[in-house]
């Protein structure tokens, strides 16, 4: 489960994969990430329940859903890693 401020793509890859949302969004722009098997380099792209998002190098993982949220707003959102 990760804790993100909204559902675009660059705040789901920063959280899943481990990097900073700088360097996802560049990894974005540059066509290092697919979602559903698409290259997308659009980084407000807002993803969605069963969305798979993979990164090069980095790893795959698909969007569980939306699990509540926190007192302060942010979105708790399973997230399943392919290993």
């Amino acid at each position: 489960m990760i804790n993100v401020s909204s559902m675009r793509l660059d705040s789901i890859c920063a959280e899943s994969f481990g990097v900073s949302r700088t360097k996802a969004a560049e990894l974005i722009k540059k066509g290092f990430v697919s979602v559903n098997w698409l290259v997308c380099e659009n980084i407000s792209k807002e993803v969605s329940d069963g969305d798979k998002i993979s990164m090069r190098s980095k790893g795959k993982v698909r969007i569980g859903g939306i699990t509540g949220t926190s007192k302060k707003g942010r979105l708790f959102v399973d997230i399943f890693k392919y290993i």
